[in-house]
C-alpha cells in the first residue's frame, strides 16, 4: 500500500506531465533543521523531491559554533540527495555540491 505522501508526489508529477512543458510543477517540501543538523524527514522522501527548503524552527539558543555546524551538516545532507532530475535539490547551493 502506498503512503499518502507517495500518492501526493504521484499527483504532482501527473499535473506536471499534463502541463506538457507550458509550466513546470515541482515536487518539494519544507523541512525543519533539527538541533543536530539532521532533517525532520526521511532520506527516502527527500530523495524524491526536486525542491527542498530547510530552515531552523527550534533551538535558537545554540552558540555560533553549534549553529554553524548544524547548518553545514544540513547542507551536506541536501547535497547528498539527487531528486528525479539527478540534481541536488534547488535549495542546496550549487557551489557546495559537487
Amino acid at each position: 500500500m502506498r503512503s499518502g505522501r507517495s500518492k501526493h508526489i504521484e499527483r504532482i508529477r501527473a499535473v506536471d506531465r499534463q502541463m506538457e512543458g507550458r509550466i513546470r510543477v515541482f515536487t518539494g517540501i519544507e523541512v525543519d533543521i533539527l538541533a543536530d543538523g539532521a532533517l525532520d524527514l526521511d532520506d527516502e522522501v527527500l530523495a524524491q523531491m526536486e525542491i527542498v527548503i530547510a530552515s531552523v524552527h527550534t533551538r535558537f539558543d545554540q552558540n555560533r559554533e553549534e549553529m554553524t555546524a548544524r547548518v553545514l551538516r544540513t547542507l551536506k545532507t541536501l547535497c547528498a540527495h539527487s531528486g528525479p532530475s539527478n540534481r541536488p535539490p534547488a535549495a542546496a547551493p550549487r557551489a557546495l555540491c559537487p
